[in-house]
């Protein structure tokens, strides 16, 4: 069921387990679960809480088969050098969990070390010992290796407002959409998105309907320039132009939306744009395993 199990520290270092020359015996996967219960005043039991799901946490048994000592050895240190090079201490994340289960395509885990690797010196061969390896992840989700894409042109007015009354001020008339958007989340769990805005842009906004209700964000005091890119984060709800500037103040609306399983209608709207404008929507399919 597990093609290929594949570690990938941060400092560059990478070793493959399950295969021929370190088989998994066992592999499973837990996800912790989370909430704020209080117990009840000389009751039994708790008040009904919110539930969310927590870490998760992977672990791989298996050997290290080699045909002779200098090979299981050199083995052993290859492993170790892959899960705890140092130094690595007060990195948060140390690497990614890349795996291909049968039938599926790659998904990826980005964690740390839930324990330290159990390796035990064995007298039962010269060439063989046993292994334990344990990954904590921060998000109970694993994603798609690959990343998918869909972008929209403000070239079609979309309408906007209009008023019967004459104010001293000037309102915009007009908003500019490409038209609805249909993302595909291939997967079987939420994933949240990132936007790339292009300039010239104002006011860009973002709407999804959501369990039948509309989410917007929108930054509606943002003018991105022409040759400028906005990126809105939905899974860090942070937005920064391609200079370095942060842009949290020109948020709007904070209805944080996210990508359901199958299909999510996404509609991009602005107050003023020019060519070559666009936004290009970023995910990546999430998986509950």
């Amino acid at each position: 069921m597990i093609e290929h199990a594949i570690f990938e520290h941060e400092s560059g270092f990478t070793f493959e387990f399950n295969t021929d020359q370190s088989p998994f015996n066992t592999f499973t996967t837990e996800i912790q679960l989370r909430g704020n219960g209080q117990d009840k005043a000389r009751q039994h039991g708790t008040w009904p809480y919110f539930t969310y799901l927590g870490e998760r946490v992977f672990r791989g048994e298996g050997d290290i088969l080699r045909t002779e000592s200098g090979e299981y050895i050199q083995t052993r240190l290859d492993m170790l050098k892959a899960l705890c090079p140092t130094p690595h201490l007060g990195n948060r994340v140390v690497g990614r969990l890349i795996l291909e289960l049968t039938g599926q395509e790659q998904m990826e885990a980005y964690c740390t070390l839930d324990s330290y690797p159990e390796m035990p010196m064995e007298g039962l061969g010269p060439a063989h010992g046993s292994y334990m390896v344990a990954f904590r992840a921060f998000d109970p989700r694993v994603y798609s290796v690959d990343e998918y894409t869909s972008s929209a042109d403000l070239t079609a007015s979309a309408g906007g407002r209009t008023y019967n009354k004459t104010y001293n001020r000037t309102y915009p008339g007009t908003a500019y959409s490409g038209g609805d958007l249909l993302l595909v989340n291939g997967g079987n769990a939420e994933t949240l998105p990132t936007v790339d805005v292009y300039g010239p842009v104002t006011g860009p906004l973002f709407t999804a309907t959501i369990d039948g209700v509309d989410r917007t964000v929108e930054l509606g005091g943002l003018t991105v320039p022409a040759g400028g890119i906005a990126t809105i984060s939905f899974a860090d709800r942070t937005a920064t132009l391609s200079d370095g500037t942060e842009l949290d103040s020109y948020f709007t609306l904070r209805e944080w939306w996210y990508l359901q399983p199958g299909n999510t209608t996404v509609a991009y709207r602005a107050v003023e744009s020019a060519a070559p404008s666009k936004a290009v929507f970023r995910w990546k399919n999430a998986y509950l395993i």
